[in-house]
């Protein structure tokens, strides 16, 4: 520009940006009650612009009502949990403890001292959920309406807003019995699900998924999967296998170094877990149910770990392995 100096502006607070509209629009424009109508209006037809055009006209309009409830919300972790939640098969009742080691995993809470600070965070952020109707509460466990997940899902896809940075590849409760990833923007994704299906195998390949943080296969039948298979998913921070029939631990899964939650529980046939130790970043270890009969010292090297949840018949714990935690926050769960 041809200007003498230029003179950087900041971006204005929300405070400072209504005490601006108020002063060119007038206090009384301000205070009628119409001017909230209409900003309702404006944001909708902002909304619209957005929408999936490919999809049902009833899903279109609950994506706009949808999306702007979502957009409403104010705290990061009430989105996060939204979000997360859309990651469960149709129907599923979602344990709030669940949402906590996710989002642990992911670094979602702020100001978080122990586990028992992300339970209250998870809590709050629920609360919010239901009573915004973005969520339904069901026995102790939160649930998802099929629309309303259908909605996050759209919010979270290749078809939804492109300057969204979040993009999930969901195929929970699909009855799948292998995957096969055939996506090009698999480069694109952040977060997998393939829980509660029937897979059996896996490629048995290195697969590129430069900036997935999350990848969930619990509750299906895989025995093996392949060594090479966590190669190109190094950004992973949450990894769940539980409920399956894992015999051995890949050896790809040492370069997962910014591990964070990991959950290998009910693999009743896995006994040998020395490589977790090599995950140093990890906050969260479930290995409750597995065929493991000694924890091994190599567990004693994650001095990060926050909590430890084992299966007390399997004792084995030994003074040299707790000593590293001697004094930490970690929480230790021991089932019967």
């Amino acid at each position: 520009m041809n200007v003498n100096r230029n003179i950087y502006v900041d971006i204005l607070t929300e405070k400072e940006a209504w005490v601006l509209f108020t002063r060119i629009v007038g206090e009384k424009l301000v205070n009628d009650v119409r001017l909230e109508k209409m900003a309702r209006e404006a944001a909708l037809n902002q909304l619209q612009k957005h929408a999936p055009l490919d999809i049902d006209p009833e899903i279109s309009n609950a994506f706009i009502q949808l999306k702007l409830s979502y957009d409403l919300l104010e705290r990061k972790e009430a989105k996060s949990c939204f979000l997360l939640c859309s990651l469960f098969r149709e129907d599923e009742l979602i344990h709030m403890l669940r949402l906590v080691e996710y989002g642990v995993g992911l670094q979602i809470f702020e100001n978080m001292d122990s586990i028992y600070d992300a339970k209250t965070k998870v809590q709050m952020a629920l609360n919010t959920l239901i009573s915004s109707g973005l969520l339904l509460s069901e026995r102790g466990h939160v649930k998802m309406h099929d629309i309303v997940r259908d909605v996050a899902l759209l919010i979270t896809s290749s078809q939804g807003d492109e300057k969204f940075q979040e993009k999930f590849l969901v195929k929970a409760g699909r009855d799948l019995t292998e995957w096969q990833i055939r996506n090009k923007t698999s480069d694109r994704y952040t977060k997998i699900s393939l829980m509660n299906n029937r897979i059996r195998t896996l490629p048995d390949h290195q697969l590129h998924f430069p900036i997935l943080d999350t990848f969930l296969i619990r509750s299906n039948d895989l025995s093996i999967i392949p060594d090479e298979f966590f190669g190109g998913m190094k950004e992973v921070k949450v990894l769940d296998m539980s409920y399956n029939k894992i015999t051995s631990l890949p050896q790809s899964l040492k370069l997962l170094t910014k591990l964070i939650t990991l959950d290998i529980s009910y693999n009743k046939n896995l006994i040998e877990i020395c490589i977790v130790g090599e995950l140093k970043d990890l906050e969260i270890l479930k290995v409750r149910k597995t065929g493991i009969k000694v924890i091994p010292e190599e567990i004693g090297q994650l001095t990060n770990l926050r909590l430890l949840v084992s299966y007390r018949s399997s004792l084995g714990w030994k003074s040299y392995i707790l000593e590293p935690f001697t004094g930490t926050r970690l929480a230790l769960v021991l089932w019967k």
